[in-house]
C-alpha cells in the first residue's frame, strides 16, 4: 500500500530489536489469504487462541502471568494481538510491561 521506505520506518524500527526477516511469515501469510482484514482477523484469532492456552495451562508471556483478568484486558484491546483497521490506519497497542497491574 507504500513504499518500500515507508514501510521500513514504519515496522522495522522498534526498540525490540526486531529483524524485518522475522515478520517474513505475515507477509507469506498476507499474500496467501490476499486481503488485509481476512489477514487481521486470522491473525488476532490464533493469538487470542494463544492466550487462552496460557491462560489454562497456567503458562506465562515473557515472565507474565495470564490469569483470568489479564485474559479479559486482552480481549477488551484487540490491537494488542494484531493491528485493527480504522478507515485507512491500522491501530497497534503494545503490551503493558506488567499486566496484572
Amino acid at each position: 500500500m507504500t513504499d518500500k521506505e515507508t514501510v521500513r520506518a514504519i515496522l522495522c524500527k522498534v526498540r525490540h530489536g526486531l529483524h524485518p526477516s522475522q515478520s517474513s511469515w505475515a507477509h507469506d501469510e498476507f499474500l496467501q489469504i490476499g486481503d488485509l482484514d481476512a489477514f487481521l482477523k486470522v491473525h488476532h484469532d490464533a493469538e487470542l487462541e494463544n492466550f487462552v492456552r496460557l491462560n489454562q495451562q497456567n503458562k506465562d508471556f515473557y515472565g507474565q502471568e495470564i490469569t483470568d483478568e489479564v485474559l479479559e484486558f486482552i480481549r477488551e484491546n484487540p490491537a494488542m494481538l494484531a493491528p485493527v483497521r480504522k478507515g485507512n490506519k491500522l491501530i497497534c497497542m503494545a503490551f503493558p510491561s506488567n499486566m496484572n497491574a
